[in-house]
Order: structure tokens, then sequence, then C-alpha cells
């Protein structure tokens, strides 16, 4: 395991954190090792967009999440299944939609998706209970195999309020809820090649009788190469057996963190956060970048830049006077703080007039 790193570190361990922050998207500095003020506002950044504490500090909880390491890259989590959605769910959060609308061509492509993966498609809908709450939605799969879904995450005059970040997380809500219906099922599969029949399943989970059946009849045992059905035996265990009693401690504690932490929950949530990295990556939101910097994300805005006639020089990813001039005519077209940094406003302003 990784130590715990703050401002003011220095080394490879460094150098690593500032990698996997620009694999996802939330640095565009040096690669130096040095734990400065930009690698710790990038952190903060990242932390607060994952659902972390965003004290800057990279421990246990931050490492995991940047490194995914709380489950496979498989089902939902893979970049085949998270680009196929994200390239649906990005024109749907930019167009004009009536809210059932918004929601079912967002649903439709989750459930493209977990079809693909034999997964029963849930049924969906709006929940009026979950307004004025901060859940914006929740897999339930006691007794039904349902999707209920904020409203206020829908309304128009609340869309058309959400920067392109928050956009994206709507769409992410909705494949994290996906993605507990896939895990669902894999427990299920996973308990049926253990020996739980159809009956036995509605009992320890709780699922709906077709969904215990198809399990049964889809079952998968420890064989499996990738390490899925060992998750999911561990997440079975965590909330419907040996654990079971802890997680509900959890869930009534309202505590977040070790909410977070659970099996099943951690594994959603690095979901949703493959889908936020692809998110940005189609809209080109990247992190800061400004005179000095180079590199892909340098060469990305140049083209952009060029594309929207503001940029005349080579597509060399070196970000000098040029680029500087280049970016600062685009901001004040926009009415953005025309300061030359490429930061969060001014890429997620690219990212809106392409998709107009």
């Amino acid at each position: 395991m990784a130590s715990t790193l703050r401002q003011g570190a220095h080394g490879p361990e460094v150098q690593r954190l500032q990698e996997l922050l620009h694999q996802h998207g939330y640095y565009g500095g040096a690669i130096d090792g040095d734990f400065g003020w930009r690698t710790h506002v990038a952190v903060t950044k990242y932390q607060d967009d994952a659902g972390l504490r965003n004290d800057g500090a990279v421990g246990p909880d931050t490492w995991r999440s940047l490194e995914s390491l709380s489950g496979s890259q498989t089902g939902l989590r893979a970049d085949e299944h998270v680009d196929d959605y994200v390239d649906s769910a990005y024109g749907t959060m930019h167009s004009s939609m009536a809210p059932r609308d918004r929601l079912d061509r967002l649903m439709s492509a989750a459930i493209g998706e977990l079809t693909e993966l034999g997964v029963p498609q849930p049924s969906y809908d709006f929940d009026a209970g979950l307004s004025g709450s901060n859940t914006l939605a929740e897999f339930r799969s006691s007794g039904q195999w349902h999707i209920a879904v904020n409203p206020d995450q829908f309304e128009e005059s609340h869309i058309e309020t959400l920067n392109e970040q928050q956009l994206g997380e709507v769409a992410n809500t909705i494949y994290h809820e996906s993605r507990h219906a896939e895990l669902t099922f894999r427990e299920a599969r996973a308990q049926a090649g253990l020996g739980q029949d159809a009956d036995s399943l509605v009992a320890s989970m709780g699922i709906p009788r077709y969904v215990a059946e198809y399990a049964v009849a889809t079952a998968i045992t420890q064989s499996t190469a990738d390490g899925a059905t060992d998750e999911a035996i561990a997440g079975y265990e965590s909330f419907y057996g040996s654990g079971a009693a802890e997680t509900q401690n959890v869930y009534s504690s309202g505590q977040y963190e070790p909410y977070r932490r659970l099996p099943e929950e951690a594994d959603a949530f690095e979901t949703g956060r493959n889908v936020e990295d692809q998110w940005r990556e189609h809209g080109g939101i990247h992190g800061s970048i400004r005179r000095g910097d180079n590199g892909e994300h340098v060469s990305y805005l140049q083209r952009g830049l060029t594309h929207l006639g503001h940029y005349h020089g080579a597509i060399d990813g070196d970000f000098g006077i040029a680029t500087e001039i280049a970016v600062q005519a685009f901001q004040r077209e926009h009415a953005l703080t025309d300061d030359g940094v490429c930061g969060e406003k001014t890429w997620e302003t690219l990212a809106r007039v392409y998709s107009e």
C-alpha cells in the first residue's frame, strides 16, 4: 500500500500520484514528484468529485479510487461499455428534452449495456419520495428490480443551471445504479454456483423470483478467470451473509466514508468514476494548463482552438505564446476571464461550443 501523501512530499510516489491525476484529467502540470500547491488543488478537486474527504491528503481511499483497485474492469466497468454509454449520454444531457424523455434516453443507454451482459432489465421511474433529498437515485432489489430516480435532477429549470461536470454526474448516477443491478445479479449467480437454488436466493437476498431463477440458470463458479466471482461472493457476504449486520450498521450510522468503503458501493462508485473520466475526455475537459506546459492535453486544446479559428500554429503540444494568445481570444469571445490559463471554465466552454 502506498504511503499517505500531503503537500510538501517529494519522490516517486508523488510522481505516480501526478501521473494518475493526469490520467483522470485533473492535473496538467509537470510530472516532477513535487507535491506542491498545484498537485494539492488537483487532489482536492478529484476527492470532491469522487465523493471522498477533500482534505488534500492522499491516503488509502484516495489511492484506491485513483488506481481503481476496488473492483475488476469487467461488465459495466469495462471501457467498451463505459464508452458506449457516454457516447449516448453526452448528447442526451446536452439536448433540450422533457424530463421523462431525458430519463428514458439515459436508461435506454444503460439498459442496452446491461442487456449485452445478460443482466435482467430493471424497471425505472421518477420517485416523488426522493424529491428534496440528497439521493439522486437508488437501485431496489428487495421484492423488485427497479431504479428509482429523484425527479429534481431532471427538471428542465435545474438541468439548465448545471455545468459540464454536473451534467456528467447526472448521467453517472444512472450508470452507477445500473452497476448495482449487475453486481446484485452477479452475487446471485455466484451463490447459485455454490449450490443455492431459486427458493434459497429469494429467501436470502429478497430478489424477485424470476431474477433468482435466471441466476440459477446462468450460475457462475470461482473458476472465472477475471476474479469477478470472488468479488461477487465478497459482496454477498457483506450485504446478505456474515457481514450483513455490520453493513446495516454502516447504513444506519449516516456516516459517508464507511458506506463508501462497502464492497458493492466502492465498486459502483469506481464504475461511476470511469464514466466521469470518459465524460471529461468526451467533452475535452482536462486539468488546468497554461503557458510553459506541454503534452497531449495541450495538443487537444490547440486542435480545438484551430477548429474555432483562434489558433494558427503547429499542433505540437507546446503551450507557448501563440497558444496563450489564442486562449485569451477564445476567453474574451465567451465572456471569460482572459488570463490565458485553460482551466475548468475554459475547458467547459470549449465542450459546450463543440456540442452546439
